[in-house]
């Protein structure tokens, strides 16, 4: 933001606890829309950084950020789990949209992305809420290289971790926000089917939420042997307990690749 004159009517930045949440990459949109971007995200943003499920996944990060920016315009969001820092991407649409979670109305937001395949020049359409991408990128902080190793799939190409990650970020969206149908609910549905292809002697599908997740990952020898080396690695050293995760040296994951 050096050397532009900030024009927008809410201030650049904003703390929320110990998170920072960086909107200053709003300034580079027409300001009707940086402010109705503004709008949708602040409280979806809020409620998650509050919640139990949020907090403890950024318990072991001393000064998490929140950002948007267009580093990976094929993604709506990315994390460094190392400095514990989420970007969501600043092309998508965002909306306000609100649940009912027992009674009460609880901010989920949505965040609206087109891609455009470079090969067909095809152009598609996804929506996904931004609590639910928030709250996966959260879990990336919380359990690094659990889901995979960085490169092919955005670091989901261990089937096995992709499974348990899917599984826990699947049982905390449904603690936030109830039992909402996600892009999330579908791949964890895809990575289920490939392992009872793939393993017919474990019962994956007994695996539904994130305590089962866990246990299964802790104590099941096997299971944890066909994880990414990585993530035995903070198995072993306790980096995925209670409160949160760790960093990881190698650190960038995101949630959806054109």
């Amino acid at each position: 933001m050096a050397d532009t004159e900030w024009n927008l009517p809410f201030a650049p930045t904003m703390v929320i606890g110990k998170v920072s949440v960086d909107y200053s990459s709003f300034s580079s949109l027409p300001s009707s829309r940086a402010i109705s971007q503004y709008n949708a995200t602040v409280p979806a943003v809020d409620y998650l950084v509050k919640s139990p499920e949020g907090s403890a996944a950024l318990a072991n990060v001393s000064s998490p950020t929140i950002q948007f920016g267009t580093k990976y315009s094929g993604a709506y969001a990315w994390t460094d789990p190392a400095s514990g820092s989420v970007t969501f991407n600043l092309n998508a649409q965002y909306s306000a949209a609100n649940v009912q979670v027992n009674g009460q109305s609880v901010p989920i937001g949505s965040m609206t992305l087109t891609l455009t395949n470079p090969d067909t020049g095809r152009s598609s359409t996804y929506t996904e809420p931004f609590g639910v991408v928030g709250m996966h990128e959260f879990d990336h902080i919380q359990f690094p290289q659990l889901s995979g190793e960085t490169g092919e799939r955005g670091g989901h190409n261990n089937l096995v971790g992709d499974y348990l990650f899917r599984t826990i970020v699947g049982d905390q969206v449904k603690q936030l926000y109830g039992p909402v149908e996600t892009q999330e609910t579908f791949e964890r549905l895809n990575d289920l089917a490939a392992l009872q292809k793939w393993n017919r002697q474990i019962d994956w599908a007994s695996i539904t939420n994130a305590a089962q997740a866990k246990n299964a990952m802790d104590n099941n020898p096997a299971i944890q042997s066909w994880l990414p080396s990585m993530a035995q690695d903070h198995i072993k050293a306790g980096l995925y307990d209670a409160p949160a995760g760790g960093g990881s040296p190698d650190p960038t994951t995101w949630a959806l690749q054109a």
